[in-house]
């Protein structure tokens, strides 16, 4: 089992439960330090940890076969958590979800994959997981789903095609989903982006 940090509001009296995935060659306390700076005392944040700081061994656009087992590890541990915020008294609309690059790319995947995530998501700087030309079609409705979008215009890890397409394969399938771009190269979380979480955190 990896580890997981607990941060924020008692999780029987929080507001809601939010499942915090770091990126590749982070750890915990990456997402730790992204909740604070969210700064709502209300949520409680369930923070893992991956393996070896890393979800998926191989870039997110390879062949799913680089990526296994470790990827559908990675799938199943957020099921874990989900179900445990659920053990935890949190209704499956009240847990939300927020991931960082590499851990955005396993929520979007996730998200379109399978049944689990219920309530809010974002989504900072990420996509489905597959090679190019891979078509995801959401296994369920995603109608009443609301999910949050950053991204750079020339981010050097996640292409933004990959982000719009992750975007359409969303709405597609019903959700409320929407995407912010901003201008240049910088991999990072910035202060638009975190004004956007709190915003959907609180609602």
């Amino acid at each position: 089992m990896t580890e997981l940090l607990h941060y924020g509001a008692d999780p029987a009296e929080a507001s809601r439960i939010v499942i915090g995935v770091h990126g590749r060659g982070q750890g915990a306390v990456f997402m730790h330090g992204i909740a604070a700076l969210v700064d709502d005392p209300g949520l409680h944040w369930m923070l893992p940890e991956a393996p070896g700081a890393t979800w998926y061994p191989a870039q997110f656009m390879e062949p799913y076969e680089a990526n296994q087992p470790q990827l559908d590890a990675g799938l199943d541990r957020i099921d874990a958590l989900l179900a445990e915020a659920v053990a935890r008294g949190a209704e499956p609309s009240r847990i939300a979800v927020v991931g960082f690059s590499q851990g955005a790319c396993l929520l979007a995947h996730h998200l379109l994959t399978r049944p689990g995530i219920r309530g809010p998501v974002a989504l900072l700087t990420g996509g489905f997981i597959g090679p190019a030309g891979t078509v995801v079609a959401s296994s369920r409705s995603l109608e009443g789903q609301t999910v949050y979008m950053e991204a750079a215009d020339d981010d050097p890890w996640v292409p933004l095609g990959r982000v719009h397409e992750t975007l359409d394969a969303l709405r597609a399938a019903g959700a409320d989903a929407r995407l912010d771009v901003r201008e240049g190269n910088e991999h990072h979380v910035p202060e638009s982006a975190l004004a956007a979480v709190r915003a959907l955190l609180a609602g």
